[in-house]
């Protein structure tokens, strides 16, 4: 969760299984063993998907997505101490957009339906 003084920075890109772009915070996974752990995985998806760098990564969590039939959960961290760059996306993530927003426009993007990702709105939570 990239955090500035006045609110967070989000990625848009389109989502196939629901056909539709939205905002969400940027995040991803590797399928392999990262040196550095979690941190530096989340370190490493704010570059790659924003450019933006990070002075301090703080561990606010580790919610489940479906704890009643699933054990797949996912680490949340706040970057702060932003400092801007340019982004090193994959190949399918070419149609990503990011921006800042303030936190009142959070709130209303969430209420008007452009922010489901779950894993997003319950990292809001924390």
């Amino acid at each position: 969760m990239p955090r500035w003084a006045e609110g967070f920075w989000l990625v848009e890109q389109f989502r196939y299984p629901v056909g539709r772009r939205a905002w969400e915070f940027p995040q991803g996974s590797w399928g392999h063993e990262v040196r550095g752990g979690a941190s530096a995985l989340a370190r490493q998806e704010l570059a790659e998907e924003t450019g933006l760098r990070a002075e301090t990564v703080t561990h606010l969590g580790h919610p489940y997505e479906a704890y009643g039939f699933s054990t797949q959960g996912f680490d949340v961290y706040l970057a702060s101490g932003l400092t801007e760059g340019e982004p090193d996306r994959e190949a399918t993530e070419q149609d990503m957009v990011h921006r800042s927003f303030t936190d009142a426009q959070i709130r209303a993007m969430v209420l008007a339906g452009e922010v489901v990702d779950a894993p997003s709105l319950a990292a809001l939570t924390l």
